[in-house]
């Protein structure tokens, strides 16, 4: 959620409250009116509403991930080409009122790239303002355009805020980043279910919750969006104004943290950069996602790496789920696996048992030891 307001498409009406007190009210050629901000003096009401906002999303266990800057201004009211020493002060002013909030993240941008009153210098200053300001260093990055990447092993940043959907046309691709920045990785824009003209917002659901899927299995974070559109630019887009879900993929999101916290450990890639499918959860516990391939069977074999965790050997027991991840069913395949000898880094099962499949995209599979 943006501090400052936009003046961006499906997003162009006046604020009630401002962040900064209004000094003087004036009117253009055109009779418009123009209020002239005072930059010394901050708005309590702006902020106490913000506060309000932040505890109504704690209440729903919901965090905030302040967007301290944007470029959606574009002259309107001037708070995206402050001077240095007025953003700072913000910046200070903002922490010390919403440091102490248990549920706030610090975004130094979004689409950082297209403030074109600031360099990078300017946003490494920034940023460190914010964590010298921010006594309980709270969650922090910063977000470019479409596969714009910042340095995000400066330590300012406690993850990787990307929009970038590139990584995630395979899991080889976004577990390289996990690899390059040593941080946590958060898919923040890949795009939005709907059905807008651009093609940002316009992906199916079924696209939707695969890209989420692909970067679970990485080990990495998909954030979801909505984008849809019935009526005219007065609709209330969730993008643009919150309100209430139209699509579908948010309850396979739902799905998918569900899976997530029933599993041992974190996920990583089993054996990164060579295989794609499969995913470790921590010792004796895999998935194996088949995205949109439709298999009529799958022939029991799993990486002899596991990730962080000690190799696979021969004589483990496994039982196997199947997870459809758009009808979100599981169904428990009868059979019991049993490991062989490893063979050029696999271990299959010892008998070459397969796993029937059902014939349709999406389908996982939860492979556990069984001890």
């Amino acid at each position: 959620m943006c501090v400052f307001p936009k003046n961006y498409e499906l997003v162009k009406e006046e604020p009630e409250l401002y962040p900064f007190a209004v000094r003087e009210v004036k009117k253009d050629e055109k009779g418009n009116v123009l209020n002239i901000w005072d930059f010394t003096q901050f708005n309590p009401a702006f902020f106490q509403h913000l506060e309000k906002r932040i505890d109504d999303l704690n209440r729903l266990g919901i965090e905030a991930d302040l967007i301290l800057f944007h470029p959606y201004d574009k002259g309107r009211w001037g708070f995206d080409a402050l001077p240095h020493e007025i953003n700072v002060q913000y910046i200070k002013y903002l922490t010390a009122r919403l440091a102490s909030f248990r549920n706030v993240w610090w975004s130094l941008a979004n689409e950082w790239d297209y403030v074109k009153s600031k360099t990078v210098a300017d946003w490494d200053a920034l940023s460190q303002a914010v964590v010298e300001s921010d006594p309980y260093r709270h969650l922090c990055s910063i977000h470019g355009s479409t596969a714009t990447y910042y340095d995000y092993w400066k330590p300012t940043f406690t993850h990787a805020s990307i929009q970038d959907d590139a990584p995630l046309r395979h899991s080889g691709g976004v577990s390289t980043l996990r690899n390059v920045y040593h941080k946590p990785i958060v898919l923040d824009e890949v795009g939005y279910e709907g059905n807008l003209k651009s093609r940002w917002g316009r992906y199916s659901p079924e696209e939707m919750t695969h890209l989420a899927w692909v970067g679970a299995m990485a080990g990495t974070y998909v954030t979801h969006g909505e984008s849809y559109m019935f009526k005219d630019a007065s609709d209330t887009i969730f993008w643009a104004k919150g309100g209430h879900f139209k699509g579908t993929s948010w309850k396979r999101f739902a799905f998918l943290r569900k899976i997530l916290e029933e599993a041992p450990s974190p996920l990583l890639m089993s054996d990164v950069s060579r295989d794609y499918r499969t995913s470790s959860a921590g010792e004796g516990y895999y998935f194996v996602y088949f995205g949109s391939e439709v298999n009529d069977f799958w022939l029991f074999n799993l990486p002899a790496k596991n990730g962080e965790g000690p190799k696979l050997t021969a004589g483990k027991r496994f039982s196997i789920e199947i997870i459809d991840t758009w009808e979100m069913t599981v169904h428990t395949v009868p059979t019991v696996f049993e490991t062989g000898s490893e063979t050029d880094y696999r271990l299959f099962d010892k008998d070459l048992k397969k796993v029937r499949l059902p014939l349709r995209p999406y389908i996982t599979l939860r492979i556990k030891e069984i001890k």
